[in-house]
Formats: structure tokens, C-alpha cells, sequence
């Protein structure tokens, strides 16, 4: 069990500019809405072999995408990833709106 499901965190995040994501690939959960497995990569030398063997060896992430439409200005499309696994209590447009929101981590640190 890693760390953040230890202490009972949950993340909503931009999904990184350099991971290529492929709904194509995951467990489809809706329309550019799916379920993927992160994997834990290798172990860093800083980082101490029972701190390593602690995390699990891979990670469920649910991968959505939605569009950012804003009058006056280019659509764009943001990839967000969460552990908030659950559809039906979590929808996409509520988790995108949460990503929207300015300041929410700084109220919740």
C-alpha cells in the first residue's frame, strides 16, 4: 500500500506533458475516461531499499479529458489523472471543475 493510500490522500492533477496517454489502451470507464496502471519505475539511489519495497508495484489511475472552452479565446483539451477510481461518485465534469478551481490546495494544506 503506498504512502498516500496509508494516510487516506486522494490526487486530482494535470496529467505530465512528457507521459504519452493512449485512450485506446486503459479500462474504459466512458468517453475518454479510463482506467490505467502506473507501475512503480526503479529505485532511485536516495531512496532506501525498504522505503522502495513499502510502495506497491503498480498503482490504479483513472486518465480523463476535457475540454477548456473560454469565450474569446482557442478550446484547448487538459488530461487530468486522479485516484478517485469511483465513476459513479466522482463524474468527470465534477473533477474537472475541481481542477478549475484556483487555490483548493492551498485551503487544504
Amino acid at each position: 500500500m503506498a504512502p498516500s493510500e496509508m494516510k487516506g490522500i486522494d490526487l486530482v492533477a494535470r496529467v505530465h506533458h512528457n507521459r504519452k496517454v493512449d485512450f485506446r489502451k486503459g479500462l474504459m470507464q466512458g468517453y475518454v475516461d479510463q482506467l490505467v496502471a502506473y507501475h512503480r519505475p526503479q529505485r532511485q539511489a536516495w531512496m532506501s531499499k525498504q522505503e522502495y519495497d513499502a510502495y506497491p508495484l503498480a498503482v490504479l489511475v483513472r486518465h480523463l479529458k476535457y475540454m477548456v472552452e473560454q469565450r474569446g479565446f482557442r478550446t484547448w483539451e487538459i488530461t487530468l489523472a486522479t485516484t478517485l477510481l469511483n465513476t459513479n461518485s466522482y463524474e468527470a465534469e465534477e473533477l474537472a471543475s475541481l481542477y478549475r478551481r484556483p487555490g483548493l490546495v492551498d485551503l487544504h494544506i
